[in-house]
């Protein structure tokens, strides 16, 4: 429970994020990898307990690759998207689902999923690690908003003479279960603002791309190019892929 004072929650929510991008990361680089599938459903998790009581660690596991794009000296492997994914309810309003007598919860993931189609071009041979940013903008939503978790305090307050003691006892974990959460926060907030653009286009808020863009060629992560500072989040990386996340985050100090 996030209310427990010994929870390591958003630490290991946090964990799994960074789990995560430094997979996805690892099979951009290798391979020019895009998983194009990536909801909830599609990462595994396991807590291990570590025997002298100590704080749980998590393992996240990527799985099912049926849909993911795979480039090889060979070949390029992918599949394509079956046309009755596209119209699952989303949680944007851009009209291309069936809202209808449909049962399932709106949900993110089918956005996502249009989302891609859009920056593509429905051209999904060539590679767009963009999608693997749309994904993991996803995931933070769904560890932020939708698990249940409660929100941390930023510094431990209370009145009691026993809770002013425990107060040096636990400002360690407070301080590492705030810093976990606002990582989390941070990087949903820098995701969505890199995004915009491609939901604006989606819901007709822009002028459609007039060429098809083409296939990304990774740079080495200490020669890519940066932006403007973000205020709230203070990241200047450029957030095109998996890579570029995993860079915003070590520039924040995880």
């Amino acid at each position: 429970s996030g209310s427990n004072k010994s929870s390591t929650v958003w630490r290991d929510a946090a964990e799994i994020f960074w789990q995560v991008i430094s997979a996805l990361a690892g099979a951009e680089e290798k391979l020019k990898f895009e998983h194009r599938d990536l909801h909830w459903g599609q990462i595994v998790i396991q807590k291990r307990i570590n025997p002298d009581g100590g704080d749980a660690n998590v393992t996240a596991t990527i799985i099912d690759l049926g849909l993911s794009r795979i480039e090889t000296d060979e070949d390029v492997h992918f599949s394509l998207i079956e046309d009755e994914v596209f119209t699952g309810r989303g949680i944007l309003s851009d009209g291309s689902h069936s809202d209808g007598e449909d049962e399932i919860e709106p949900d993110y993931q089918f956005d996502v999923y249009r989302m891609m189609r859009h920056h593509n071009n429905d051209e999904w041979s060539d590679f767009h690690p963009l999608s693997n940013v749309m994904w993991l903008h996803y995931l933070a939503t769904k560890l932020l908003n939708r698990k249940g978790l409660k929100r941390p305090s930023p510094q431990a307050r209370t009145t009691s003479t026993e809770g002013r003691k425990r107060v040096s006892l636990s400002k360690n974990h407070l301080e590492s279960e705030w810093s976990a959460y606002q990582h989390l926060k941070n990087s949903e907030v820098r995701l969505e603002l890199r995004l915009k653009e491609v939901i604006d286009g989606m819901q007709g808020r822009t002028s459609p791309r007039k060429a098809k863009p083409g296939p990304v060629r990774k740079q080495p992560l200490n020669s890519r190019k940066t932006g403007e500072t973000h205020k709230s989040t203070g990241s200047t990386v450029q957030l095109e892929s998996a890579s570029d996340v995993v860079a915003m985050w070590l520039t924040k100090g995880w």
